[in-house]
């Protein structure tokens, strides 16, 4: 067990310490500030409003929104903690003030859906939320780094041209509800596997994923039942699992805060890769590049 700082009090911050904190609180208000009114356009705007509700979402769109709320959740807290690293804030305090940040991110998503005459506030999505928090905090304190790392791809489908009201009209829309067109990825470096890898470049990595297509709707197709529809396409609701490589940018040997800066905020983007696909009805297929 790596052993950490003792939670420091403000008084024991240093002058350059404060500063920084200050800096880094009032960033991450801004942000938070910001994300929140671009969500709240993007997701919400067509949405009217009523009382306080909840609402089961577990049975919806093949557990992609529950994967995508447990990878924003980590990334989050993984942002923010290795932000705090670069400008010398504590550690341990630096850990506990990312999770609790995205912690309070996302349940403000989830009181928003509370509100929403389209959602309602998901337990199941909060539970999500605490693991991805979980991996992070645990990893953090258990070895010092991030080792298994939750990670997105995304890639065109044409799901969205029949459902642009629900999966999107715009590539930001897009990569935001357009399932069909997102993959999420658990990676993991060769080296930690076995002894016997220990010498294989720490960047390299191993990463299981999984994706969906032909999901027109959260619990079915049937609103394709308004159109003729083109008996050459597969409209089938499938399920992927894929095994690829991929590249953790921020174990290669580049030194400097720019870059460490940089692979940190883009450290949840899947690094295209050979990949093996699999689904129960096509069965396997190679991809040379996929992401």
């Amino acid at each position: 067990m790596i052993q950490h700082q003792v939670l420091p009090s403000a008084d024991t911050l240093t002058h350059h310490q404060k500063r920084n904190l200050i800096i880094a609180t009032s960033v991450t208000s801004l942000g938070y500030a910001g994300s929140m009114y671009s969500l709240y356009k993007t997701w919400y705007k067509d949405q009217a409003s009523g009382r306080f509700h909840f609402f089961n979402d577990l049975p919806e769109w093949r557990g992609m929104d529950k994967l995508g709320h447990f990878t924003t959740s980590w990334w989050i807290s993984h942002a923010l903690n290795e932000t705090q690293k670069v400008i010398n804030l504590p550690e341990k305090s630096s850990i506990i003030r990312s999770a609790a940040t995205s912690l309070a991110f996302m349940t403000t998503i989830e009181i928003f859906d509370g509100f929403s005459s389209g959602y309602g506030f998901s337990v199941a999505d909060m539970g999500a939320n605490a693991i991805g928090l979980s991996l992070f905090v645990f990893q953090e304190l258990q070895w010092g780094e991030q080792r298994f790392l939750p990670r997105y791809s995304y890639h065109n489908s044409s799901e969205s041209q029949l459902r642009p009201d629900l999966l999107g009209s715009n590539l930001s829309e897009k990569m935001l509800k357009n399932y069909n067109a997102q993959n999420y990825w658990l990676s993991f470096p060769v080296n930690k596997l076995s002894k016997k890898l220990e010498s294989i470049p720490p960047f390299v990595c191993l990463s299981i994923g999984y994706g969906v297509s032909g999901l027109y709707g959260a619990r079915d197709n049937s609103y394709l039942n308004n159109f003729d529809l083109n008996p050459n396409f597969d409209y089938t609701r499938k399920s992927h699992f894929y095994l690829s490589f991929d590249i953790d940018l921020q174990k290669i040997p580049i030194r400097g805060k720019a870059w460490k800066m940089f692979t940190s905020v883009f450290r949840w983007v899947k690094f295209p890769a050979p990949s093996m696909a699999y689904n129960k009805m096509d069965g396997f297929r190679f991809y040379p590049i996929y992401w």
